[in-house]
């Protein structure tokens, strides 16, 4: 029955885009309005694999205070397998994957070895980086015709001239490297 007056901040975070949610009618517009006055956007992790280093030590720091444990870092294998994940559950899933390896580690240093087997069974392969360039691919040309023949014509150029780039244009190492005799790179280099 009696108004008391506080002083309050309150901090809201979502993993929705809130313009389209009240553009579609899912979000009140007013309430949107009225916690909109600060606005910090930060992309999901696998936006950003460049801070899974930082955030991997800082968590190993976090549990060495909690757990008394001596962990000294973690090495760069183990930041490569992490750094190809996904990562559908964001930072608190990597905190929870730093901290379950960090309960079991009987060591000083986080290997590829301690990390989970799901970690390493999704990381991306070879195949799954052709995959995302054939979308890439496929968006630039929706409508291509003769699409095998124009696709590997066209790979097959930029691919022999890299590889040129990389080795100076040794024929001997490209002809190793790609798989072909030197006398099929040097055809395929004067066309």
């Amino acid at each position: 029955s009696k108004t008391i007056k506080l002083k309050s901040r309150i901090i809201v975070a979502t993993n929705k885009n809130l313009d389209e949610e009240v553009e579609k009618g899912n979000f009140r517009r007013d309430l949107y309005y009225r916690i909109n006055v600060a606005s910090i956007s930060l992309p999901p992790l696998r936006d950003r694999i460049e801070d899974i280093p930082l955030l991997a030590e800082h968590f190993i720091k976090n549990n060495n205070r909690k757990l008394k444990k001596k962990i000294f870092g973690i090495s760069n294998e183990a930041i490569d397998i992490l750094k190809k994940y996904s990562w559908p559950g964001n930072i608190r899933e990597l905190e929870n994957i730093i901290l379950n390896v960090c309960i079991n580690l009987h060591s000083s240093i986080i290997d590829s070895g301690h990390l989970p087997d799901f970690l390493k069974k999704n990381s991306p392969d070879k195949l799954n980086i052709f995959d995302s360039f054939i979308e890439k691919f496929l968006e630039s040309y929706p409508e291509q015709e003769n699409l095998i023949p124009f696709m590997v014509e066209n790979l097959e150029e930029r691919l022999i001239n890299k590889i040129g780039e990389i080795h100076n244009f040794n024929k001997s190492s490209m002809a190793q490297i790609l798989g072909l005799s030197r006398l099929t790179v040097q055809k395929k280099l004067k066309n």
